[in-house]
């Protein structure tokens, strides 16, 4: 559509009918009214969901689980933390176990977790398959109540009863809230280095 822009019509702002009237660099112009589709469908909600999870996450990493990103992200010219939530909404979108963090070339994961068993009040049991993880590179668990909202809290690093390393297998998650469900991460963390393996995540309740 061709418009002339008489005096009047070159000082229009605003929009009339179908069409919407502005300036851009000095220069009237004038387009089509367009109404926005709808900002809250369920696929929209789904993914501020997902959003709101990562986040979370985020905030509860420590330091050193973030640093062994750094050379990661700066390779795509990102930042951490738009590193840390492009794989993780990837993840959640394509409906596989939650990673935490992204997948370290460098260090091996465990096979499985074999078990995630009620303990003394308190406490979780959890056991796992060494498979391929390195003899002496440190275990990392993480914990949070199952269901927890996002906004609620963001993931806290277990209490295990000792160090805990691979080829333990095994440890116990105390300082729990008895009775309380938890859902559990679990990764290998080189100390070396800190690059941190895939996280495999279970779930149990604390003795009562």
């Amino acid at each position: 559509m061709k418009v002339t822009f008489t005096a009047l019509i070159a000082e229009a702002s605003g929009s009339v009918g179908p069409a919407v009237f502005s300036r851009w660099k000095g220069r009237p112009y004038v387009r089509t009214k367009v109404t926005p589709a709808n900002p809250n469908t369920a696929l929209q909600q789904t993914q501020r969901n997902h959003m709101a999870r990562v986040n979370a996450w985020w905030a509860g990493a420590k330091a050193y689980l973030k640093q062994y990103l750094t050379p990661l992200a700066q390779a795509r010219s990102l930042s951490e933390f738009n590193m840390f939530v492009e794989r993780n909404l990837k993840d959640l979108a394509d409906e596989v176990d939650e990673r935490i963090m992204p997948l370290a070339t460098s260090e091996n994961p465990i096979g499985q977790i074999t078990g995630a068993d009620t303990g003394s009040s308190g406490q979780i049991d959890l056991t796992w398959d060494q498979g391929q993880a390195t003899t002496g590179h440190e275990i990392l668990v993480y914990v949070q109540p199952t269901g927890l909202d996002p906004d609620q809290g963001a993931l806290a690093k277990a209490n295990l009863d000792s160090t805990t390393y691979a080829e333990d297998c095994g440890c116990t998650i105390t300082g729990l809230t008895p009775g309380q469900e938890y859902d559990i991460w679990i990764m290998v963390d080189d100390t070396a280095e800190h690059n941190c393996s895939i996280a495999l995540k279970d779930t149990a309740s604390a003795g009562s």
